[in-house]
C-alpha cells in the first residue's frame, strides 16, 4: 500500500510537543495528585516527541497523534480544585498495571515485528493490543459512569477515548507495517517508557477523580462488607498476576514463528520486578495502617475528650432502644451514674406526659425515614424534677446498615425560663404600652409608622392599621408646620437626645388638637439612630380647663372686688337711708319735702338691690329661697339688661298677670335670666328677637315620660327664646356641662349654662331646650308652685318705733359717720352710747366700762381687728353681755354669724327702726344682769 509522501514524524512531533507544553501549564495550575498526572503526561508527550524528532518512525508512530489529541483536551480543563493526594499502594498499583502493558506490547507486538511474519500474525497481535486498550477502554468508561461530578465525568470520557485511540494507532501500525522491514531498535528503547508513562498518568488521573477527593456532602456509602473492600484494594495486583499468566497461555493459543530468547528473560525479570513491587506494596500498606491505627486512636481519645467535656448530652442507642454510651453531661444533667445508665431505655429519663406523645420512638421520630431531625422534651432528673430539653437526633448507620440512634441532648431549661419571662415582660409592655394614658409613637428615619398603640388611637382617631407604614408628618401635622417639626428630628437623628415640646396635630377628621409631646432617639448597638420613639399626651382639654380657670381667677378676683366695694356701698347707703329716716322722722308727715325723701329711700333701697344682684352674680351672696314672683325677677332683671343688650335686639316680655309663686332666691333667679338672655344676645350678632315669657304649666305623666328630669304636678315656667343660629342635636346634649362652649377663646368660659342648669335643679325644677341650626332657641325653666304666700314688705318708714331705754350700748364701727348716724338714734331713743372705731379700741373701752355695758353693736369688717376676733374675745370677757353683729357684706349666712355667740345680725344699709327694734328685741330677750 503506497502512502503520500508526508512527513508524518514532523506533525507527530509537533503534536507531541505542543501536548507537552499544555500539560505542563496545567500542571502548574493544578495540585496534589492531578499535578503528578499533568506532569507524567507531559514526559510522555515530551518523549514521545523527542523520539519522532531524532527518529523516523513508521505510520504506527504518526497514528499517535489521536492520543496527544485526546491529552491536549484533557489539559484544557479549567479547574484549581485541590485533589487527594495519591496512596503510595496506588502509585504501585499504576506502575503494576504499566509493567502489564509493557509486557505484553514488548512480548507480542516486537516479537511480530522482528518475525517478519505474514499478514495473519500481525493481525494477531493488533487483535491483542486492541483487546488491551478495550478494557482500558471499558474500565475507564465505567469509571465515567459512577463520576462524582461533571468535570470527572469528562476527563473519564477523554482518557477513555485516549485508551482506544492508542490503542488503535498501535494496532493500525502493527498491521501497516512492511512484512519484510525490521524495527530500529532505539523505537523500541524510547516507546515502551513513554507509554508507561502514558498509563501510569491514566491511572493517577483515575484515582485522583476518587469520590472522598472532592469537596461536598459524602457520598451514600456503598453497603459493601469489610471483606468485599478487602478483596477490592487487591484487584489490581490480582488482575496483572493473571495477565502475566496469561502470556505463556497466549502463547500456546497463538504461537510464534519467531522467538527471540529476550523474551523469556523479559518475562523472568517482570516477574522478578512484579514480587519486588508486591512486597514494597505489602509494606506500604501495613505502615499505612499502623500510622491510621495511631491517628484512629489519638483521633478516638481526642473526641472521647471533646465529648465527654462538651456542655451537651451525648447518648447512643442500639436498635433495641437500649443505651450503649452516654458522656459525663448526660450524667451529670440526669443525676446517675454510668453503671446505671448502659443498659437502659432513654424513655425512662423522659418526661411522663411527653412519653404519652410518643417522642420516645424513634420510627415516630423519623416519620418513617431516617433523616435527621430536632425535637424539644421534657426530661426528669432522679429528683423529679423536669427539664425542657432539645434533642437532636440522628441515625448510626456503617457502609448503608442502621446499627442505632445518636443523640445530642441540650439542656434548654434557663433558655425556656428566659423565653417566658421574656414572654412575661412583652405581655406586660403590651398591657402597659396599649392601657398606659400616653400614646406611643415609633417612627423610622424615613418617617414612617412602625409602633402604635391604643391611647394613640384615641387621641388621633387613626387605627394601628391605618396608621402603620404612612408619614407621621402627612399624617399629624399641618403642612405649614413641617420646617419646625423637621428641624427636631434632624436635631434627635443627630445629638442622641430627648425632646420636650407642645405642638397643634391634626386627627383622622382633620380637626385640630393641642399635644404635649416627649421625643427620644432609639439606638443600636453600634451608636446609630435608628428610629424616634415619642410619648403624646392631648393637652386640648387641660388647656381649655387652664383657661377657663384663669377665667374662674378673674371672676373670683372680681367676686372679691364686689365684696369689698360692696361693704363700702353698704356704709354709704346706710348713712344716705339712716339720715333719710331720721330726716322724715324730725319733719313728720305732711311735710312738703315728705314726697322727695320717699324718693330717695326707694333709691337707696333700689340700690342696696343692686349691690346684692351684684353679690350673687360674683357667687358672693348666700341663697335665700322665699316665696318669689318670677314676674317681679324679669322686671327686675331687665333694668339689669339694659346696656347689656344690642340695640338691634327687640325684646318682648310676655308675663302671666296672676302667676303662681315659687319658693326661689331672687339674685339667683337674676343670674339664670341675666345668662340666658346674654346666651341669646350672643347667638344674634346681626341682631333679632329675645322673647321672655312666664306662664302656668300642669305637667301630666305622658310629659314626663318623654324628659326624664320632670315629674307631675304644678309649675311656673319661665322661657327665654331668641331668633339667632341655633344648635345641632350633639352641641344640645353637651350645652349643660361645665366648661363646654362653643364660643371663641376669650368669648366664653362655658360656666354659664352649667350655672343655670345648678341654680334651677338646686329650686327643685327643671331646664327643657328646644333648638335646630337656623331656627333658634328657646330655654324652659320649670319651678315647682309653692302654697306659701308671699310676705309683703314694709313701706319705708313702716313699723311702730321700739321703745327705748337707759341700757349703756357700746357702739363698734370704723366708719365714722355710720357711728355719728347711730349714735343719734340710739340717743334718741334714750340709750347711752360709748363709741370704738375699732376691734382693738372697742376691747379697751369694753375693759373700762364693762360692768355699766349692756349691749355691744359690733362691725365685722373693721381694721387692725376684725369683728370676729373681737367678738371672740367680748365672750372670753363677757359671756353675758348681748353682741349684734352689722356688715354691709359677709360672706357666710347669719347663721353662721350667730353660731359664733352673736344674739343678732343687722345687714347693712339698715333704717333706724330696724337698728332700734333689734336692740330692743335682743335687750329684751337677755337676762338682767345681776
Amino acid at each position: 500500500m503506497d502512502f503520500p509522501e508526508i512527513n508524518w514524524a514532523g506533525v507527530t512531533a509537533v503534536v507531541a510537543a505542543v501536548a507537552a507544553g499544555r500539560c505542563a501549564w496545567a500542571g502548574r495550575r493544578s495540585a496534589g495528585a492531578e499535578r503528578a498526572a499533568w506532569v507524567w503526561l507531559a514526559a510522555g508527550a515530551g518523549l514521545l516527541a523527542v523520539a519522532e524528532v531524532l527518529y523516523d518512525p513508521a505510520l504506527r508512530t504518526s497514528l499517535s497523534c489521536f492520543v496527544f489529541l485526546a491529552y491536549l483536551a484533557v489539559a484544557s480543563l479549567r479547574d484549581r480544585e485541590q485533589g487527594r493526594m495519591v496512596r503510595v499502594a496506588g502509585v504501585i498499583d499504576t506502575l503494576l498495571l504499566g509493567l502489564l502493558l509493557f509486557t505484553i506490547h514488548y512480548y507480542y507486538a516486537i516479537s511480530y515485528q522482528l518475525s517478519g511474519g505474514g499478514v495473519e500474525r500481525r493481525l494477531a497481535g493488533s487483535l491483542r493490543i486492541l483487546l488491551v486498550s478495550g478494557v482500558a477502554g471499558a474500565a475507564l468508561a465505567w469509571r465515567r459512569s459512577r463520576a462524582p461530578g461533571p468535570r470527572w465525568r469528562r476527563i473519564y470520557g477523554l482518557l477513555a477515548a485516549a485508551a482506544l485511540a492508542q490503542g488503535v494507532g498501535k494496532a493500525l501500525c502493527l498491521v501497516l507495517r512492511d512484512p519484510g522491514g525490521r524495527i530500529d531498535p532505539a523505537l523500541v528503547f524510547w516507546s515502551p517508557p513513554a507509554e508507561l508513562l502514558e498509563v501510569a498518568a491514566c491511572g493517577l488521573l483515575a484515582w485522583a477523580a476518587r469520590p472522598d477527593a472532592l469537596p461536598g456532602p459524602a457520598p451514600e456509602p456503598s453497603g459493601e462488607s469489610p471483606t468485599v473492600g478487602a478483596w477490592a484494594d487487591l484487584l489490581v495486583p490480582a488482575a496483572v498476576l493473571g495477565g502475566l499468566a496469561s502470556i505463556p497461555l497466549g502463547e500456546r493459543l497463538f504461537p510464534v514463528a519467531v522467538q527471540s530468547p529476550a523474551q523469556a528473560a523479559a518475562l523472568v525479570v517482570v516477574l522478578h520486578l512484579y514480587v519486588l513491587l508486591i512486597l514494597g506494596r505489602q509494606f506500604v500498606v501495613q505502615m499505612e495502617n499502623r500510622a491510621l491505627s495511631h491517628d484512629l486512636h489519638r483521633e478516638s481519645m481526642r473526641l472521647r475528650l471533646l465529648v465527654d467535656n462538651i456542655h451537651d448530652a451525648v447518648v447512643t442507642e442500639d436498635l433495641n432502644q437500649r443505651i450503649i454510651f452516654a458522656n459525663d453531661r448526660f450524667l451529670e444533667l440526669f443525676e446517675t451514674r454510668r453503671t446505671e445508665v448502659l443498659g437502659r431505655r432513654l424513655e425512662e429519663f423522659i418526661h411522663l406526659e411527653d412519653r404519652a406523645r410518643g417522642l420516645d420512638r424513634p420510627d415516630h421520630r423519623f416519620n418513617g425515614s431516617l433523616v435527621p431531625m430536632r425535637i424539644e422534651f421534657r426530661g426528669q432528673q432522679r429528683g423529679g424534677n423536669p427539664l425542657f430539653l432539645e434533642s437532636s437526633l440522628v441515625p448510626v448507620r456503617l457502609r448503608g446498615l442502621l446499627l442505632g440512634y445518636q443523640s445530642v441532648i441540650r439542656d434548654i431549661t434557663e433558655r425556656r425560663r428566659a423565653e417566658e419571662r421574656q414572654r412575661e415582660l412583652v405581655q406586660r409592655l403590651e398591657f402597659f404600652l396599649n392601657n398606659m394614658p400616653l400614646g406611643c409613637i415609633v417612627c423610622d428615619l424615613e418617617y414612617r409608622i412602625v409602633e402604635w398603640n391604643q391611647e394613640a388611637t384615641r387621641i388621633f382617631g387613626w387605627t394601628g392599621e391605618e396608621a402603620f407604614g404612612r408619614h407621621g408628618m402627612e399624617l399629624l401635622v399641618s403642612p405649614e408646620l413641617w420646617p419646625s417639626h423637621l428641624s427636631v428630628w434632624e436635631e434627635l437623628q443627630q445629638t442622641k437626645t430627648t425632646n420636650h415640646g407642645y405642638n397643634q396635630n391634626l386627627t383622622k377628621d382633620r380637626g385640630a388638637i393641642d399635644c404635649e409631646w416627649f421625643n427620644t432617639s432609639l439606638i443600636d448597638r453600634d451608636g446609630r439612630v435608628v428610629a424616634i420613639a415619642s410619648m403624646v399626651l392631648d393637652i386640648t382639654e387641660r388647656k381649655s380647663l387652664e383657661a377657663q380657670l384663669r377665667q374662674s381667677q378673674k371672676m373670683e378676683a372680681v367676686g372679691v372686688l364686689a365684696g369689698g366695694v360692696a361693704h363700702d356701698f353698704n356704709n354709704l347707703l346706710s348713712i344716705i337711708l339712716g339720715n333719710i329716716s331720721m330726716a322724715q322722722l324730725r319733719l313728720g308727715p305732711g311735710h312738703p319735702a315728705e314726697r322727695g325723701l320717699r324718693d330717695a329711700e326707694r333709691a337707696t333701697d333700689r340700690a342696696a338691690g343692686l349691690v346684692r344682684q351684684l353679690l350673687g352674680f360674683s357667687r358672693k351672696s348666700r341663697s335665700e329661697p322665699r316665696p318669689s314672683s318670677l314676674n317681679t325677677c324679669v322686671e327686675e332683671t331687665l333694668v339689669l339688661l339694659h346696656g347689656m343688650l344690642d340695640p338691634r335686639i327687640a325684646v318682648e316680655v310676655s308675663t302671666e298677670p296672676e302667676l303662681w309663686l315659687v319658693e326661689a332666691d331672687p339674685d339667683q333667679i337674676h343670674q339664670v335670666l341675666v345668662n340666658l338672655c346674654v346666651n341669646a344676645r350672643d347667638a344674634m350678632p346681626e341682631g333679632g328677637a329675645l322673647t321672655i315669657r312666664t306662664s302656668h304649666r300642669l305637667i301630666e305623666e305622658q310629659y314626663c315620660r318623654a324628659h326624664p328630669d320632670a315629674r307631675p304636678g304644678e309649675f311656673v315656667e319661665l322661657s327665654v327664646a331668641d331668633t339667632g343660629h341655633g344648635m345641632d342635636a350633639a352641641t344640645t346634649a353637651r350645652i349643660f356641662e361645665p366648661f363646654f362652649t362653643t364660643k371663641e377663646l376669650g368669648k366664653g368660659t362655658g360656666l354659664g349654662l352649667s350655672m343655670v342648669y345648678g341654680i334651677v335643679r338646686q329650686h327643685g325644677g327643671w331646664v327643657a331646650v328646644k333648638s335646630e341650626p337656623g331656627q333658634g332657641s328657646t330655654f324652659q325653666i320649670l319651678l315647682p308652685r309653692t302654697q306659701t304666700e308671699m310676705v309683703t314688705a314694709e313701706e319705708p318708714g313702716a313699723g311702730a318705733a321700739a321703745e327705748g331705754g337707759p341700757e349703756t350700748i357700746l357702739l363698734v364701727d370704723d366708719e365714722e359717720m355710720i357711728v355719728r348716724l347711730a349714735r343719734a338714734i340710739l340717743e334718741a331713743n334714750g340709750h347711752r352710747v360709748l363709741e370704738a372705731y375699732d376691734g382693738e379700741e372697742a376691747l379697751e373701752v369694753f375693759r373700762r366700762y364693762q360692768p355699766e355695758i349692756d349691749l355691744v353693736v359690733l362691725d365685722l369688717m373693721m381694721p387692725r381687728k376684725g369683728g370676729r376676733e373681737t367678738l371672740q374675745e367680748l365672750q372670753r370677757l363677757a359671756p353675758e353681755v348681748p353682741v349684734v353683729l352689722v356688715s354691709g357684706y359677709d360672706a357666710v349666712g347669719p347663721d353662721e354669724l350667730l353660731a359664733l355667740g352673736a344674739k343678732a345680725y343687722l345687714p347693712k344699709p339698715y333704717r333706724p327702726t330696724d337698728l332700734a327694734r333689734t336692740i330692743r328685741h335682743v335687750l329684751d330677750s337677755t337676762e338682767p344682769r345681776p
